[in-house]
């Protein structure tokens, strides 16, 4: 069991909070090892979202914003199925309050980071790895999450429900060139407008020299290969 207890002020603002954090880990079978973990954060609002203003061009300050907190409860469990094979999965749920987003003040219609009331996310993830003949080794992850407004039950923007990873890497040159190519998918997303962002896969490649002189080792990386055009949502500033 461990167990742990953070305190932090903040000051000049007033802002404090206490979170405790608890994991309790078992060993049910040779291989395996099981985690329940709890935990609670706080994140107080930052220069940027509490004093920026322009002047009441497009947005304006919030100087009584206040911290968003969450807690978090998930469950883990880590099994090595073989020697060179190993196989994780986790499921998980955050239940987060006074959330800090971009807003507008319907009162004259400006900008503004505020606290929405709550926000929740649930979800899953199963991850695998393992190591084949020829120093070939395969990653790969696949997570499933739902995040949404605490009070509506609208799906946050920006929140992908599907996300997945396949990673493969080989020795080119045993012990010195290592190559790897990596495939990430995202999937749709809302925009603040509630329009949608498609979702999209780009694949990411390699090259690492290890030990190219003593204490030197040496990554040459080339993103998105084959030049996928995809969109990114934005906050209402943009």
């Amino acid at each position: 069991l461990n167990a742990g207890l953070r305190y932090d002020a903040l000051e000049p603002y007033g802002d404090s909070d206490v979170s405790p954090r608890t994991a309790l880990i078992l060993k049910p079978l040779e291989g395996s090892v099981l985690k329940l973990i709890y935990g609670e954060a706080f994140r107080a609002p930052n220069a940027y979202e509490r004093f920026y203003d322009d002047g009441g061009a497009t947005m304006k300050a919030n100087p009584s914003l206040s911290p968003e907190t969450i807690r978090s409860y998930e469950g883990v469990w880590e099994q090595r199925i073989v020697e060179r094979f190993q196989l994780n999965t986790s499921l998980y749920r955050y239940e987060i309050k006074n959330l800090i987003a971009q807003g507008v003040d319907p009162a004259d219609g400006l900008l503004q980071y505020q606290n929405l009331d709550a926000a929740k996310a649930r979800g899953g993830e199963v991850e695998g790895r393992a190591t084949l003949p020829g120093e070939l080794e395969v990653r790969g992850s696949y997570a499933y999450s739902e995040a949404e407004d605490a009070d509506t039950g609208d799906r946050l923007s920006n929140s992908p429900k599907h996300l997945a990873k396949l990673t493969l890497q080989a020795p080119v040159v045993p012990r010195w060139l290592t190559a790897g190519i990596e495939a990430q998918y995202v999937s749709d997303r809302l925009t603040v407008q509630r329009d949608e962002a498609e979702d999209y896969t780009v694949v990411n490649a390699t090259l690492l020299t290890r030990r190219l002189a003593r204490n030197l080792d040496v990554s040459l990386s080339v993103y998105n290969l084959f030049d996928k055009d995809y969109a990114q949502p934005v906050g209402e500033e943009i």
